[in-house]
């Protein structure tokens, strides 16, 4: 989790950095991040499949890599187009590394633990981010711009220490790995990955990843619309966002496996459905700020980020788990590399959506982002009679463990629908 520490160091204040170190103008900002983070679309078919030919693991090691390179080039983001290709390098990392994690967990861990692991990952990343945002908070009180490229520098470093450790792989890995040889197959071993047609075809699947980026573009609400709500429009303190970040990252770490264990009983897509609402909810309090004195503008803020994390806990760790659950192995990087687009949507048109719609349509932003929110929850609603058709059922009794069924990750595996 090192680099994510590093990510949680700068990731809170990289919108902002790149508005006040460039000079570019806010809709400047937003057009170059939206433009290249849609552009960054285009690698997601190969880094499917180079996460299912040549592992996970592998490709976790270089979008690290790449995104240390690109985290520099925004030191010498001058203008929109610098601006672009620096955000492009850090983009292509993002979608090779969201496309290779949630496959290396898969790799490690058994089917019946994905809920689980995903879980604790999420708590640990977020511990990583919120510790990030407090450093970031303090640097910020210096109120000088050399904190901002402090920062900076820490996520390289990080990023690249984060690497390293990976570098060779771990018993847990080689462990699994010899499991699977013997389990399975050795037919799909030789075979390598399937065509996409297969991901394309699975209308199931693609109803889910629909129904995820819908709701995932809420996700940008703490490092792109906080951070120039709170400040520019509410005028409260510049410390205030990474605050927030912090509060949000802290109630992860330190809720997030037990909030999945007490939803572990209830079918996943009550649990997608339930988060979004209260992501919903959470958009109507942040909103209705505005409309507040000072003194209740910051209580509905933070009261608005406690709401939006526990939808937050509820919705990604069940979603990922669900996503892996549902995907063969033999094409599980390319079905995760599609996932993870979700994401990608959120970061293409969520800077965009920002820095076009924030300064002067403020209430058209909220009503934007609570509406898809909505329509996500509803679809994922409409995809529950086909999640039971594709028998995502409960798991097996404590002695028959899903492992032995002899399917790694088949759809019969899952814990709930």
């Amino acid at each position: 989790m090192i680099d994510t520490l590093g990510a949680g160091v700068f990731l809170p204040i990289s919108f902002l950095f790149l508005v006040q170190a460039s000079g570019v103008s806010l809709a400047g900002v937003g057009v170059a991040i939206t433009v290249a983070t849609l552009s960054s679309l285009v690698v997601v078919p190969a880094v499917g499949g180079m996460v299912d030919r040549l592992g996970a693991r592998r490709m976790v090691v270089l979008s690290n890599v790449l995104a240390s390179v690109g985290t520099l080039l925004y030191m010498f983001a001058r203008s929109p187009l610098t601006i672009f290709a620096a955000v492009f390098v850090v983009m292509v990392a993002d979608r090779l590394y969201w496309s290779a994690w949630p496959t290396y967990i898969s790799v490690v861990a058994r089917p019946s633990e994905l809920d689980s692991w995903f879980s604790l990952i999420h708590a640990l990343k977020s511990g990583s981010f919120g510790l990030g945002g407090l450093l970031a908070t303090l640097a910020l009180l210096s109120d000088s711009n050399t904190a901002f490229f402090v920062l900076l520098l820490i996520r390289v470093v990080m990023s690249l220490a984060g690497a390293a450790l990976l570098w060779m792989p771990s018993q847990r890995e080689r462990e699994r790995t010899h499991e699977r040889e013997n389990d399975q197959p050795t037919a799909h071993d030789g075979e390598g990955a399937g065509p996409w047609r297969v991901v394309l075809r699975d209308r199931t699947y693609l109803g889910l990843v629909g129904a995820q980026a819908l709701v995932s573009l809420a996700w940008v609400i703490p490092t792109a619309v906080i951070p120039i709500y709170a400040v520019r429009l509410l005028e409260l303190d510049a410390w205030l966002p990474a605050a927030l970040f912090t509060l949000n990252s802290l109630m992860i770490f330190g809720t997030q496996t037990r909030v999945t264990e007490m939803v572990q009983d209830v079918a996943r897509s009550t649990v997608l459905i339930a988060g979004a609402a209260l992501v919903a909810v959470s958009i109507v309090m942040m909103a209705s700020a505005a409309w507040l004195a000072s003194p209740g503008r910051l209580t509905m803020i933070v009261l608005g980020m406690a709401v939006f994390t526990v939808g937050e806990m509820l919705c990604l760790p069940t979603a990922n788990a669900l996503a892996a659950a549902m995907a063969p192995a033999p094409v599980r990087g390319r079905y995760l590399a599609l996932f993870q687009m979700t994401w990608a949507m959120t970061w293409g048109l969520g800077p965009g959506l920002v820095g076009l719609l924030l300064e002067r349509h403020t209430v058209i932003l909220w009503v934007m982002l609570g509406g898809c929110v909505a329509l996500g929850a509803l679809l994922q609603r409409r995809l529950t009679p086909r999640l039971a058709v594709r028998g995502l059922r409960a798991a097996p009794p404590p002695t028959q463990p899903a492992e032995q069924t002899g399917h790694v990750a088949a759809p019969d595996q899952s814990r709930r629908l």
